[in-house]
């Protein structure tokens, strides 16, 4: 596996409120992207990181990827839950997470938010995680049109997130993957102003490595106002 990632502030936030984890050599990759004043955007969005790598890698020869990762994010989600919950300047606080383990044949994801996961194979791109927001759930119950939810003033409301509540559900995905597939995990900063036919474009360009990809999806994004933070996390799955 070949992996980058980059995270930029953008042009209008001054704090980066989202957090990635790269672990190749296990196939472990994720993003959160946090929310909450006073720096708790920042602080859930670490915590929930932290806390998805010491229950991921406390675990060797995982049978059941999907499990563990199942129970990370809830530790994870008891974790920023607690915080919030007993400092005033992080009351409210949550994040974002999404997560993947890349075994032999197969992966296994987790995932809380809109924070997103692709896979691009020959040259098709297919989002692997469904949002959590009011928009996305105004499109599924065709409330309002695709062109409508780009700009719609509900667009940024999550309706799942992880530690803003005592619980939370956590969607759990399985999929067969193949040499040559490429994936990536990034935030809404990304995908807010860069449309999924430009991410196929450039995520199934044979010619790209994942460091090109993410710096040029990242360039075009800031091109674009960077209004928000930006994570790209791309792997190519080894041929």
């Amino acid at each position: 596996m070949e992996v980058w990632a980059r995270t930029e502030v953008g042009l209008v936030r001054q704090l980066n409120e989202d957090s990635f984890l790269v672990k190749p050599e296990r196939g472990f990759l994720a993003v959160a992207d946090g929310m909450g004043g006073h720096q708790a955007g920042e602080v859930a969005s670490q915590l929930a990181v932290a806390t998805l790598d010491r229950v991921v890698q406390g675990v060797e020869d995982d049978p059941q990827p999907g499990l563990t990762l199942e129970r990370a994010f809830l530790e994870a989600n008891t974790e920023v839950w607690r915080q919030g919950q007993s400092n005033p300047d992080f009351y409210g606080m949550g994040t974002t997470l999404t997560a993947v383990l890349v075994g032999d044949k197969s992966l296994s994801a987790a995932h809380v938010g809109d924070s997103r996961l692709y896979l691009c194979r020959e040259g098709k791109l297919r989002q692997l995680t469904s949002d959590h927001s009011v928009v996305e759930e105004l499109l599924r119950s065709g409330v309002i049109s695709p062109q409508a939810a780009v700009n719609h003033p509900f667009r940024h409301i999550l309706t799942r997130a992880l530690g803003t509540e005592k619980s939370v559900n956590v969607d759990l995905i399985e999929e067969t993957t193949m040499p040559g597939d490429r994936l990536m995990l990034c935030s809404d900063g990304l995908t807010n102003l860069v449309s999924d036919q430009e991410l196929e474009k450039i995520l199934g360009d044979p010619d790209h490595t994942p460091e090109s990809s993410v710096d040029e999806l990242t360039e075009l994004a800031l091109k674009r106002g960077g209004h928000d933070n930006i994570t790209v996390v791309i792997a190519h799955l080894d041929l």
